[in-house]
C-alpha cells in the first residue's frame, strides 16, 4: 500500500536527518512535512509541485535531500503571493512595494544565518528582487534556513544554501565562459573567511559538486533523448506562467495564443550552453557535451513546435475576429477529452490528407505533431491533428512566409482580413468548414471563407 504525501515527507525529513547524525522530534518534523505539503500543494501549481520535489531527492544524499525539499518552496508569481504560514517567516526580511519585493534595509542583521543567505546569493539589504533572478530561490532558501537552523550546523546549512542558489536556471556556463559555478566556489571560500566556518577548500568544492549535481538534475529534461517527455515539463508550465490557461473550459483563443507566443519567446532567447553547468570535471567531458547537444536539439525541436502551433492558433483567431470576435477556444475546436469521454472534435470535420513528400515523417517535430507520442495534458491534447494539417499542406517557405504575416497580426500591423487573405484555398477552405460546424452561432459568417 502507498503511503501518503505527508507521510512520504515525514519519512525523508526524518532519514535525512538521521543520516546527518540530527535527531529531530516528530513534532518537529511533521511541522516540516506539512509546510512543504501545503506549499508545493497550491492549486496552481502544474509542474513546480510534490512529483518535482520527489524526482529530485536522493535519499542516500541527506543535503540533496533537504535541498530538493525546500527549493521550490516560494513561487510567488505561481500563487500569487504567499501561504501565511510562508509569510510569517520571510515577512521580517523583505518589503513590498507597487507589488515588488526587495530585500528589507534591516534584513539579516544580528542573524548569521541569514547574511550568510545573502552572501550566497550575492544579495544585499535594500535589494529589488528580480522574479527570474532568485527571488523565489532566495525567499525558498530564507525559509529553509529559518526552519533548519535549530537543527543543523553552520557547514550543512551551507551546503544547502549553495543547491538552492543553484537552482537559478539559465546562467553563464562553461561553455560560454567562466561557469557560474566557480563564482559559487569563490563566494563560499570568502563566507568560510568571513565567518570562520572552519570549511577547507576540498570540503567547499565538494559541497560546490553537489550543488552543480542538484542545478543540472533539476533541468534534466533538457536532456531527454525522447523529445516529448522534454516538451511534456515545457507544456505544464504554460498555466503555471498563464493564469487564464489555468480554467481549462474558459481560455480564449487569443489567450492561448498568447500564452504559446510568450513560451516560443523565451524558447527562442534560450541558449542551450546556460542549461547545464559543469564544474572540477563534473560532469565528465564526454556527458557534459552529450546533455548540451542534447539540450541544443530539444530546443530546437520545441522552436520548430510552437511556431507551427502559433500559425494554426492564428488562422482560428483570424477566423474568430472577423466572424465576432476573440471566443473560448472550446467553441472552435470542442472540449477535451475528460472522465474517458471524448467529446466532438474540430478534427473530427477535417478532410483526410496525405502526407507529402516534403515532410520528413522521421523527423522530431512529425513525431511531436502525430499520434505516435504519449504526451498529455489537463488544458492541450496529446496530439496535434489541425497543426499536423497545416504542417501537411503547406510548403516550407510557405509556412515561413504566412508565420510572418500572422506575426504582423499579432502586432496590429495586418488585419485577420488581410492574413486569412493570403492563406491559400487548400488550407484555409476545410479549417472555416469544420469550425463551422462546432461554432455553429458563427456559421453563415465563416462560411464565405469556404469554396
Amino acid at each position: 500500500m502507498q503511503e501518503g504525501m505527508v507521510q512520504r515527507l515525514i519519512n525523508l525529513f526524518n532519514n535525512a536527518f538521521a543520516q546527518l547524525g540530527v535527531q529531530v522530534e516528530l513534532v518537529a518534523l511533521e511541522d516540516l512535512a506539512v509546510l512543504i505539503y501545503k506549499g508545493m500543494s497550491v492549486q496552481a501549481r502544474n509542474y513546480h509541485n510534490l512529483d518535482h520535489v520527489f524526482s529530485l531527492v536522493d535519499e542516500e544524499t541527506p543535503i540533496l535531500t533537504l535541498a530538493a525539499l525546500f527549493h521550490d518552496l516560494v513561487y510567488c508569481q505561481v500563487d500569487l503571493g504567499f501561504l501565511p504560514e510562508i509569510r510569517a517567516i520571510i515577512s521580517p526580511y523583505i518589503a513590498e512595494k507597487d507589488g515588488q519585493i526587495f530585500i528589507s534595509e534591516e534584513a539579516g542583521r544580528g542573524e548569521k544565518n541569514v547574511q550568510v543567505a545573502l552572501q550566497t546569493f550575492d544579495f544585499s539589504p535594500g535589494q529589488l528582487l528580480n522574479p527570474f533572478s532568485g527571488l523565489n530561490e532566495f525567499l525558498s532558501a530564507l525559509v529553509m534556513v529559518k526552519k533548519l537552523e535549530k537543527f543543523l550546523d553552520e557547514r550543512d546549512l551551507l551546503g544547502l544554501l549553495l543547491c538552492v542558489e543553484a537552482s537559478i536556471p539559465f546562467r553563464e556556463s562553461a561553455v560560454t565562459g567562466e561557469d557560474h559555478f566557480y563564482v559559487l566556489e569563490k563566494r563560499a571560500l570568502a563566507i568560510d573567511r568571513a565567518w570562520r566556518l572552519g570549511i577547507t577548500t576540498d570540503e567547499v568544492q565538494a559541497a560546490v559538486k553537489q550543488a552543480v549535481i542538484f542545478a543540472n538534475r533539476d533541468v534534466d529534461s533538457f536532456a531527454e533523448t525522447d523529445v516529448s517527455s522534454y516538451l511534456e515539463t515545457t507544456w505544464k508550465l504554460l498555466p503555471e506562467t498563464n493564469l487564464y490557461l489555468r480554467s481549462i473550459e474558459m481560455y480564449s483563443i487569443r489567450e492561448y495564443r498568447q500564452a504559446l507566443q510568450a513560451m516560443s519567446t523565451s524558447m527562442s532567447r534560450l541558449k542551450a550552453e546556460r542549461v547545464f553547468h559543469q564544474y572540477r570535471g563534473l560532469p565528465p567531458d564526454a556527458e557534459y557535451q552529450r546533455m548540451v547537444a542534447q539540450a541544443r536539439q530539444n530546443i530546437e525541436t520545441a522552436k520548430q513546435y510552437l511556431k507551427i502551433k502559433l500559425l494554426t492558433q492564428a488562422i482560428l483567431e483570424a477566423l474568430a475576429e472577423v466572424t465576432g470576435g476573440d471566443a473560448p477556444l472550446s467553441l472552435f475546436m470542442g472540449d477535451l477529452p475528460h472522465d474517458g469521454v471524448r467529446p466532438r472534435r474540430l478534427e473530427d470535420y477535417l478532410p483526410e490528407f496525405r502526407i507529402p513528400e516534403w515532410v520528413d515523417t522521421v523527423s522530431p517535430v512529425f513525431y511531436l505533431l502525430s499520434d505516435q507520442r504519449s504526451l498529455d495534458s489537463s488544458f492541450d491534447l496529446y496530439t496535434a491533428p489541425l497543426a499536423l494539417f497545416v504542417f501537411s499542406s503547406l510548403t516550407p517557405s510557405e509556412m515561413l512566409e504566412l508565420s510572418a504575416v500572422a506575426a504582423d497580426m499579432f502586432e496590429g500591423k495586418v488585419k485577420a482580413e488581410e492574413f486569412l487573405s493570403a492563406i491559400k484555398p487548400g488550407v484555409l477552405s476545410p479549417i472555416a468548414s469544420a469550425c463551422a460546424k462546432m461554432a455553429f452561432t458563427r456559421r453563415e459568417q465563416l462560411k464565405r471563407f469556404v469554396g
